[in-house]
This record gives C-alpha cells, structure tokens and sequence, in this order.
C-alpha cells in the first residue's frame, strides 16, 4: 500500500467520527457490507459497498462548509485514508487537475 494511504478494515459496528471543512467529501471504500453516513447528528445516507476499492461521495454541500461525519460501518468494509493532496501541498481536488494538467499528467482529451 502507498505511503501516502492508511487502511481501517470495520469489524463489527465500527465507527469513526472526522471533523470536515470541505465543499464535498470522498472517501475511497472497498470490500462487501454497507457504510451508514451522518453529518451534524443526521443520517443522510446508507452506502452499499462491494468489490475493488474505489471513490464514494459521502456528502455534498455545493459551497465550502464544515461540519462532523459519523460513519458506521459493517463488518467486511475496509476504509482507505488518501492524504495524497496534504502531501502535494494541495488544497483540494480541482487545483489537483489543474496540477496535473499543467504537469503533463493528463492531457485534453483523454
């Protein structure tokens, strides 16, 4: 696993609270069960997981807000921490597309 990545594998009612000041919130999810998601104190959506790890959208507000996610998750999910943009010294992902554009990264078009 990369440097830059931190696994949690749920057990049995696994809970993790995380403070947010964020226009939208992600978090790559993998394994088999459901993720059960809170913002400020109110459930506002079950996520169902399965397979390969890949992104999840747990909450989207369309402006820079902060706020408190409680995420309870089934056994089988694993959780996987990305601080790839802290590292880059990145402030979030649309100034990590202009990065990677003007890197060479990513070309138009592909």
């Amino acid at each position: 696993m990369p440097d830059h990545a931190q696994e949690a594998t749920a057990g049995g009612g696994a809970e993790l609270e995380r403070g947010f000041l964020a226009q939208d919130v992600y978090l790559v999810l993998g394994g088999t069960g459901t993720l059960d998601v809170s913002v400020n104190g109110h459930h506002t959506q079950t996520l169902d997981v399965a397979g390969i790890p890949r992104l999840y959208t747990l909450y989207q507000a369309g402006s820079a807000t902060s706020g408190t996610l409680l995420l309870h998750a089934s056994p089988g999910v694993q959780a996987y921490d990305f601080t790839i943009l802290a590292k880059l010294g990145l402030r979030d992902r649309a100034q990590a597309v202009v990065t990677a554009y003007e890197s060479g990264l990513v070309t138009p078009g592909t």
